[in-house]
Protein backbone atom coordinates (compact mmCIF):
# COMPACT_ATOMS: atom_id res chain seq x y z
CA UNK A 1 0.00 0.00 0.00
CA UNK A 2 2.55 2.64 0.92
CA UNK A 3 4.61 1.75 -2.45
CA UNK A 4 1.31 1.69 -4.29
CA UNK A 5 0.94 5.45 -2.50
CA UNK A 6 4.28 7.35 -3.42
CA UNK A 7 3.41 6.07 -7.00
CA UNK A 8 -0.21 7.56 -7.16
CA UNK A 9 0.26 10.86 -5.47
CA UNK A 10 2.85 13.17 -7.19
CA UNK A 11 0.77 11.99 -10.04
CA UNK A 12 -2.98 12.12 -9.16
CA UNK A 13 -1.94 15.44 -7.06
CA UNK A 14 -5.17 15.76 -4.24
CA UNK A 15 -7.05 12.73 -5.78
CA UNK A 16 -4.00 10.73 -4.63
CA UNK A 17 -5.30 8.39 -1.58
CA UNK A 18 -8.50 7.52 -3.92
CA UNK A 19 -6.88 6.54 -6.87
CA UNK A 20 -4.49 4.79 -4.45
CA UNK A 21 -7.46 2.93 -3.16
CA UNK A 22 -8.54 1.99 -6.94
CA UNK A 23 -5.10 0.57 -7.90
CA UNK A 24 -4.87 -1.45 -4.70
CA UNK A 25 -8.16 -2.53 -5.35
CA UNK A 26 -7.30 -3.41 -9.04
CA UNK A 27 -4.48 -5.35 -8.06
CA UNK A 28 -6.43 -7.58 -5.42
CA UNK A 29 -8.58 -8.55 -7.60
CA UNK A 30 -6.11 -9.53 -10.91
CA UNK A 31 -3.39 -10.69 -8.39
CA UNK A 32 -4.79 -14.14 -10.09
CA UNK A 33 -3.30 -12.68 -13.22
CA UNK A 34 -0.07 -12.00 -12.10
CA UNK A 35 2.73 -14.95 -14.02
CA UNK A 36 5.74 -14.07 -11.72
CA UNK A 37 5.93 -13.31 -8.53
CA UNK A 38 9.31 -11.55 -8.95
CA UNK A 39 7.46 -9.20 -11.75
CA UNK A 40 5.18 -7.91 -8.88
CA UNK A 41 6.23 -4.22 -7.88
CA UNK A 42 6.62 -3.71 -11.84
CA UNK A 43 2.88 -4.98 -12.36
CA UNK A 44 1.28 -3.05 -9.35
CA UNK A 45 3.76 0.64 -10.20
CA UNK A 46 2.03 -0.20 -13.65
CA UNK A 47 -1.54 -0.13 -12.36
CA UNK A 48 -0.78 2.58 -9.73
CA UNK A 49 0.47 4.66 -12.58
CA UNK A 50 -2.91 4.20 -14.62
CA UNK A 51 -5.44 4.66 -11.78
CA UNK A 52 -3.43 7.98 -10.76
CA UNK A 53 -3.54 9.05 -14.53
CA UNK A 54 -7.02 8.25 -15.03
CA UNK A 55 -7.88 10.11 -11.53
CA UNK A 56 -5.82 13.21 -12.84
CA UNK A 57 -7.03 13.68 -16.10
CA UNK A 58 -10.72 13.49 -14.98
CA UNK A 59 -9.78 16.39 -13.01
CA UNK A 60 -9.15 20.00 -13.76
CA UNK A 61 -6.31 21.19 -11.78
CA UNK A 62 -6.75 23.16 -8.72
CA UNK A 63 -3.70 24.63 -7.26
CA UNK A 64 -5.40 25.89 -3.81
CA UNK A 65 -6.45 22.14 -3.49
CA UNK A 66 -3.37 20.67 -4.43
CA UNK A 67 -1.71 18.06 -1.44
CA UNK A 68 1.51 19.16 -0.49
CA UNK A 69 3.84 16.34 -2.25
CA UNK A 70 7.31 18.04 -1.22
CA UNK A 71 6.51 16.28 1.91
CA UNK A 72 6.75 13.24 0.33
CA UNK A 73 10.27 13.83 -1.55
CA UNK A 74 13.21 12.48 0.07
CA UNK A 75 15.46 15.08 -0.30
CA UNK A 76 14.08 18.11 2.57
CA UNK A 77 17.38 19.80 2.18
CA UNK A 78 16.43 22.46 -0.42
CA UNK A 79 12.93 23.53 0.53
CA UNK A 80 12.96 26.20 -2.20
CA UNK A 81 13.94 23.93 -5.05
CA UNK A 82 11.17 21.25 -3.41
CA UNK A 83 8.95 24.15 -3.86
CA UNK A 84 9.68 24.44 -7.36
CA UNK A 85 9.63 21.11 -8.96
CA UNK A 86 6.17 21.07 -6.91
CA UNK A 87 4.98 24.12 -8.69
CA UNK A 88 6.13 22.31 -12.78
CA UNK A 89 4.74 19.28 -11.40
CA UNK A 90 1.36 20.78 -10.67
CA UNK A 91 1.38 22.15 -13.73
CA UNK A 92 1.96 19.47 -16.09
CA UNK A 93 -0.62 17.68 -17.38
CA UNK A 94 -1.01 13.79 -15.88
CA UNK A 95 0.84 11.67 -18.46
CA UNK A 96 3.94 13.80 -18.32
CA UNK A 97 3.71 13.72 -14.23
CA UNK A 98 3.15 9.92 -14.32
CA UNK A 99 6.50 10.10 -16.96
CA UNK A 100 8.53 12.02 -14.86
CA UNK A 101 7.43 10.28 -11.47
CA UNK A 102 8.07 6.87 -12.63
CA UNK A 103 11.15 7.72 -13.84
CA UNK A 104 12.06 8.99 -10.37
CA UNK A 105 10.72 5.85 -8.61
Amino acid sequence: MPYVGRVCAPIALQDAPDATQEAVIAIVRNLHQLRSPEALFGWARAIAAREAVRFASHRSPQPDAVADTAADQPDHRDPELASDIRDVLERLPPDHRAVLTLRHV
